[in-house]
């Protein structure tokens, strides 16, 4: 039996992704090219850590994590509470 790319790839014939294999390929296969490509998603990796800590840091910053930082209204009104 013959084998096509598409046998190999298990792909239908007319395939329109076909395209951006072939296009992963030619990246990943030349050293340069990955090399441009590696870097690029590492920069994107570290963009999106750091948004992300930015984002967290902000939401904890918003928390109280000590009495003293409780607003006056709410302690007044769990002082109530507790009486």
């Amino acid at each position: 039996m013959l084998y096509t790319h598409y046998d190999y790839l298990e792909l239908p014939p007319g395939a329109s992704f076909v395209r951006l294999i072939h296009e992963a390929y030619a990246v990943l296969s030349d050293p340069d090219r990955r090399r441009v490509y590696d870097a690029a998603l590492q920069r994107a990796a570290t963009d999106a850590d750091a948004e992300l800590t930015a984002c967290l840091d902000q939401q904890a910053a918003l928390r109280p994590r000590h009495v003293q930082d409780v607003p006056a209204p709410l302690i007044t009104a769990i002082s109530a509470w507790a009486a």
